[in-house]
């Protein structure tokens, strides 16, 4: 086979509480509309399905980050989220056995240019625009499920500069993690290294240059991210 005319890009690897070993990044997924505070969606007989979404790999960055505010955006916003890092590979599976394809947990954002996302959504464009762009996957140290089991309660808070801007606990999940992995398994081979976005609790803020973020997730970690100068 010939030699490629230029150096593949290396995977992006966050750390490994606990391990000297790190997480090679493969893939990221998310889904949508997954938190339910007072508990109506959760009652149904049929849980509504949440749309699936994918980001760069290439712009996951770890917790301590500085992230440029990226270009053509008026409307830059954050989003805390429970991470699911996968370990094993997942291919149309049963909820009970994607349990065990799950390696670790973490606190994600998913940064997005919101007011890409609503144009593109207006025009029935696709999303990628809104999701793609360098710095848009902030993720903490990851916890081994060997270590915390399957996180199904805890409080999950974001805060802007010192002020609370989103916060719920995960005990109100629509999808819980294992349902996740099984749900996009039945669409994709999940492959080690995966990361997946398991959705958002309630509130928005706008971020601009200076913003400092604090998202943490009890019993699984803390994430800490600063925004700084607009790209040209």
């Amino acid at each position: 086979m010939s030699a490629p005319i230029f150096d593949p890009i290396a995977p992006v690897r966050i750390p490994i509480k606990g391990e000297e070993s790190s997480f090679a990044v493969a893939n990221v997924y998310g889904i949508t509309r997954n938190y339910d505070p007072d508990g109506t969606l959760r009652a149904l007989p049929e849980r509504p399905a949440p749309a699936i979404f994918t980001k760069s790999a290439q712009w996951v960055v770890g917790s301590g980050a500085i992230i440029p505010y990226p270009a053509a955006t008026e409307r830059f916003e954050p989003e805390i989220e429970l991470m699911i890092a996968i370990g094993a590979p997942a291919y149309q599976m049963s909820d009970e056995a994607a349990a065990a394809a799950i390696y670790g947990y973490a606190v994600g954002l998913d940064l997005t240019r919101r007011d890409l996302q609503h144009a593109a959504r207006e025009k029935r464009d696709p999303l990628d625009i809104a999701k793609w762009f360098p710095g848009a996957t902030p993720l903490s140290t990851i916890v081994r499920t060997t270590d915390i089991n399957h996180p199904n309660h805890g409080a999950i808070t974001l805060d802007v500069n010192g002020v609370r801007v989103q916060e719920g606990n995960l005990d109100q999940l629509i999808w819980k993690p294992h349902e996740i992995v099984a749900l996009l398994s039945r669409f994709f081979p999940l492959v080690p290294g995966d990361i997946i976005f398991t959705g958002t609790p309630p509130g928005e803020v706008a971020l601009k240059s200076g913003d400092i973020l604090h998202g943490e997730i009890d019993g699984i970690g803390v994430l800490d991210i600063t925004i700084e100068g607009a790209q040209k």
